[in-house]
C-alpha cells in the first residue's frame, strides 16, 4: 500500500468519476484505475461500486474514508514540518577544545561541512576546567579533551 494510492482513493471518493479524479491528480485514467485496483487487491475488498453513472463507495470504502483523511492530514503536517526545517536556516554546532587537540580540528571541520553544508561550526580553544563549565552551561555542544595519565581530572565528558 502506498500513500499515493490513499490520495487517489480520497480524490476518487470526492469526484466519483475516474476521468475527473485522474485529471485532478495529473495521471491518466487507466493509471488511476490500475492504482485503485492494486489497492483493492491488497486490501482484499472493493472500495467502490462500479457500473452506474457515478462511482459510489462500498460499505468498506465508507469505513476507510475517515482514517484515509486522517492519514492525508498527517502527511500535510509532515510536509509542513519538513518545510519549516528546510527553511529555518543553518544549524550551529559549538565545540570547545583544548590546545593539545587542535590537530583534530581540520578533520572535524571537513566532516561537518560535508554533512551539513548549510551548518555553522563555532570552535573555541579552552582550558580543561573551562570546557567542563561551558558544557554544564550549555555554551558548547561538545568538548574535545586531551587525556594523559598525568592529568588529575581525567573525567569523561
Amino acid at each position: 500500500m502506498e500513500l499515493r494510492q490513499i490520495r487517489y482513493f480520497l480524490v476518487l471518493a470526492e469526484e466519483r468519476s475516474f476521468s475527473r479524479a485522474a485529471k485532478r491528480v495529473y495521471i491518466s485514467q487507466p493509471s488511476l484505475s490500475r492504482q485503485i485496483g492494486a489497492l483493492e487487491s491488497e486490501l482484499g475488498f472493493s472500495l467502490f461500486l462500479r457500473g452506474g453513472k457515478e462511482l459510489e463507495l462500498t460499505g468498506a470504502g465508507k469505513e476507510l474514508l475517515p482514517p484515509a483523511k486522517d492519514l492525508e492530514s498527517s502527511m500535510e503536517v509532515f510536509r509542513n514540518e519538513a518545510e519549516r526545517i528546510r527553511t529555518k536556516g543553518p544549524e550551529i554546532l559549538r565545540i570547545g577544545y583544548e590546545k593539545e587537540t587542535e590537530f583534530l580540528i581540520p578533520r572535524i571541520v571537513r566532516a561537518f561541512s560535508e554533512r551539513f553544508p548549510e551548518g555553522h561550526l563555532e570552535l573555541s580553544i579552552q582550558k580543561s576546567d573551562e570546557l567542563t563549565r561551558s558544557l554544564c552551561r550549555r555554551e558548547i555542544s561538545a568538548a574535545i579533551r586531551y587525556f594523559t595519565p598525568e592529568k588529575e581530572d581525567n573525567a569523561v565528558l
